[in-house]
C-alpha cells in the first residue's frame, strides 16, 4: 500500500484498483489507499463473486471488472465434445480459475446448459455469446466486462449485446437454465 500512495502523491496514478481481492483484502487496502475496482473472474458458471466480494464493493462506491464473461471461450457457443486443447493452450488443464468448467461430466453438463441458452438467445435474436456477456453487464455492481475476440465481427456481436436491456427477472431466468 505504501507504493500506492507513493505513486498517487508523486501524481503517477489518479485511481486505483486491485485484482482478485476478497473482503477482507479489500477492507486492508481501504484503511491505507482509495479502491474505485476490483478485477475478478464473473461468468454464468463461475458467480462466487456474488456471494461477498458484489456486495462489498457496492457499499464502498467500487466498481467490478469481470474478466471471463463468456466463460474462457465455453459461452461462446463454439466449444463442444470434440473440441481438443492444444498442448500449450491453459484450457488443457481442464480448470478455470480453480472450477472444473472444463472437466468430465461438469464439461458434459456445461455444454447441455449452452444448449438451452443458445435457445434463450435465439428467442430473443442474440447468440449464447452476447447472452452471457449481458447477462453479466446486467448486474448493477459490474462497471467494465472484459471479453475477448478473434475476429472483427466478436466486436460488432459484444457491442449488441451491451444494448440488451436484461431486466433482473431475466437475469434470474438465465440463471435457473445454469443451475438446474
Amino acid at each position: 500500500m505504501d507504493t500506492f500512495t507513493c505513486f498517487k502523491t508523486a501524481g503517477k496514478i489518479i485511481q486505483g484498483g486491485v485484482s482478485n481481492f476478497d473482503v477482507g483484502q479489500m477492507t486492508e487496502c481501504l484503511k491505507h489507499f482509495p479502491i474505485v475496482t476490483n478485477q475478478v473472474g464473473y461468468h454464468l458458471f463461475d458467480n462466487r463473486p456474488e456471494e461477498e466480494v458484489a456486495d462489498f464493493c457496492l457499499e464502498n462506491d467500487m466498481g467490478v471488472m469481470a474478466y471471463g464473461p463468456m466463460a474462457h471461450g465455453l459461452l461462446t457457443g463454439t466449444t463442444t465434445v470434440d473440441t481438443k486443447f492444444e498442448d500449450d493452450d491453459w484450457h488443457r488443464s481442464l480448470q478455470a480459475f480453480g472450477q472444473p468448467i472444463f472437466e468430465g461430466e461438469h464439461f458434459l453438463r456445461n455444454l447441455e446448459r449452452v444448449d438451452r441458452l443458445r435457445s434463450s438467445a435465439s428467442d430473443k435474436g442474440y447468440t449464447v455469446a452476447q447472452l452471457a456477456l449481458a447477462w453479466v453487464i446486467a448486474n448493477l455492481v459490474v462497471s467494465v466486462a472484459l471479453a475477448g475476440t478473434r475476429r472483427a465481427s466478436e466486436i460488432e456481436q459484444n457491442v449488441e449485446a451491451v444494448d440488451w436491456d436484461m431486466p433482473e427477472d431475466e437475469r434470474e431466468l438465465i440463471r435457473s437454465i445454469v443451475t438446474e
